[in-house]
């Protein structure tokens, strides 16, 4: 069982980017991506982190996402009304019930999954339900938890990496929002910060960070690749590319043991 307090934080540093308007556009409208690099680092008092670099090539340069990017379609997540199934994507502009757990089926909404107790998460079965804890007692203490359905939005993020590890000579995907109500996808800033659509090409480096990548993934057995795929802010997706198979101690630059 992996332990509940892995955290994956996840950040991207821009190698080297640039862009033309003086040449006729020749790059795809739909991004396209190549893998350049991995590694793993070992860091003293820091979290380890999974070093991963792939260029890049964009006609319009509409590459990134800010951290107020948050309404429709880059919403974090999509509820439903619970009296008459429509979405939300806001809770914070909405003041009804939201569907859950247990509820009778609802016209226009999801027919609900059951709830997944494999798993002994406080968390509970993220993959489908959230559990929304309201404090209103005076001293403080939580006196209902709603267990309130929900499908996460994957247009939240703008670089997704799934991982997968070799299992008697075949690749299984790690499911981290299963395991660790967590994800290895994330963000990158705006690389065109003007007003105008410019061509751009370049290097991204996109660093995962967590304390448990020796403790998911840290024996010699552990093969793994990474699949990896970008998208613009007008929702085209990239190609997808493949790290090679690789194993930690292979694409390690360093490490706190002493030697």
């Amino acid at each position: 069982m992996i332990q509940q307090n892995i955290k994956i934080l996840i950040c991207l540093a821009i190698s080297s980017f640039f862009w033309s308007c003086e040449r006729a556009p020749e790059l795809p409208s739909k991004p396209e991506i190549g893998f350049e690099s991995i590694s793993f680092e070992e860091r003293q008092g820091q979290q380890d982190v999974i070093r991963l670099s792939i260029t890049f090539k964009d006609n319009e340069g509409d590459l990134g996402l800010n951290a107020r990017e948050t309404d429709f379609p880059f919403h974090q997540n999509t509820f439903y009304n619970s009296a008459n199934g429509q979405p939300v994507y806001n809770l914070e502009k909405f003041g009804g019930r939201l569907l859950q757990l247990g509820d009778a089926p609802v016209a226009n909404a999801p027919t609900l999954p059951p709830y997944d107790f494999s798993n002994s998460r406080p968390e509970g079965d993220c993959a489908n339900y959230l559990l929304f804890r309201s404090n209103t007692g005076e001293d403080g203490a939580a006196t209902s938890i709603d267990t309130v359905y929900y499908e996460q939005n994957p247009n939240q993020y703008n670089i997704f990496v799934d991982f997968y590890r070799r299992r008697s000579g075949e690749w299984e995907f790690y499911n981290a929002r299963r395991e660790l109500c967590s994800e290895f996808h994330g963000r990158f800033f705006h690389l065109n910060t003007s007003s105008e659509q410019k061509p751009l090409e370049g290097t991204l480096t996109y660093n995962i960070e967590s304390n448990g990548f020796r403790v998911l993934f840290g024996r010699e057995s552990d093969t793994l690749m990474l699949k990896i795929r970008i998208n613009d802010r007008a929702l085209n997706t990239s190609n997808e590319i493949e790290t090679p198979p690789f194993v930690l101690n292979d694409i390690r630059i360093n490490t706190n043991e002493t030697e």
